[in-house]
């Protein structure tokens, strides 16, 4: 053999060493990038399911309202349930104001926020007979006043 096959040899292994280096390089590069975004994934599944978890709760919480006015004989137990179920409903509408990225969502999370926060005081002040009425008014206003921007920026999409 001569030296210049070997020389070319050398040369085309070395050009092999170093694809595989760069395989393995992109092949790392991609699982890293794979599993931030399965992490990212995983978040807006959490995002999702928290705020699905926000309806259900809501729904309880009316229909205990509901019986605990038109049913007498289960008022107390019903009544107490319409609040057990208030609390978390607000908390969480609350978190989603808190961590929503876009304006738009945040918006519409504080138009739901401020309805239930409203909803609520009117459902105290009916069932405890406390004069909550008007803070119920002022959040029902502030819900009306977040619509004109949500509006605004649903109809520039």
């Amino acid at each position: 053999m001569s030296k210049v096959d070997i020389k070319g040899t050398e040369c085309a292994f070395s050009k092999r060493i170093s694809t595989e280096k760069k395989r393995v390089f992109e092949l790392k590069y991609f699982l890293i990038l794979k599993i931030i975004s399965n992490l990212l994934n995983t978040t807006k599944y959490r995002f999702q399911y928290i705020e699905y978890l926000h309806f259900p709760l809501w729904i309880i919480k009316d229909a205990s309202w509901f019986i605990a006015l038109h049913y007498e004989s289960y008022a107390n137990v019903f009544q107490k349930i319409s609040l057990l179920f208030a609390l978390p409903t607000i908390l969480i509408s609350l978190y989603l104001i808190r961590i929503s990225k876009e304006p738009f969502k945040r918006i519409e999370h504080s138009i739901i926020g401020t309805w239930l926060v409203a909803n609520s005081l009117w459902m105290v002040s009916e069932l405890f007979e406390v004069p909550l009425s008007i803070g119920a008014l002022l959040f029902f206003t502030l819900g009306l006043v977040l619509t004109f921007p949500y509006f605004r920026i649903l109809f520039k999409k």
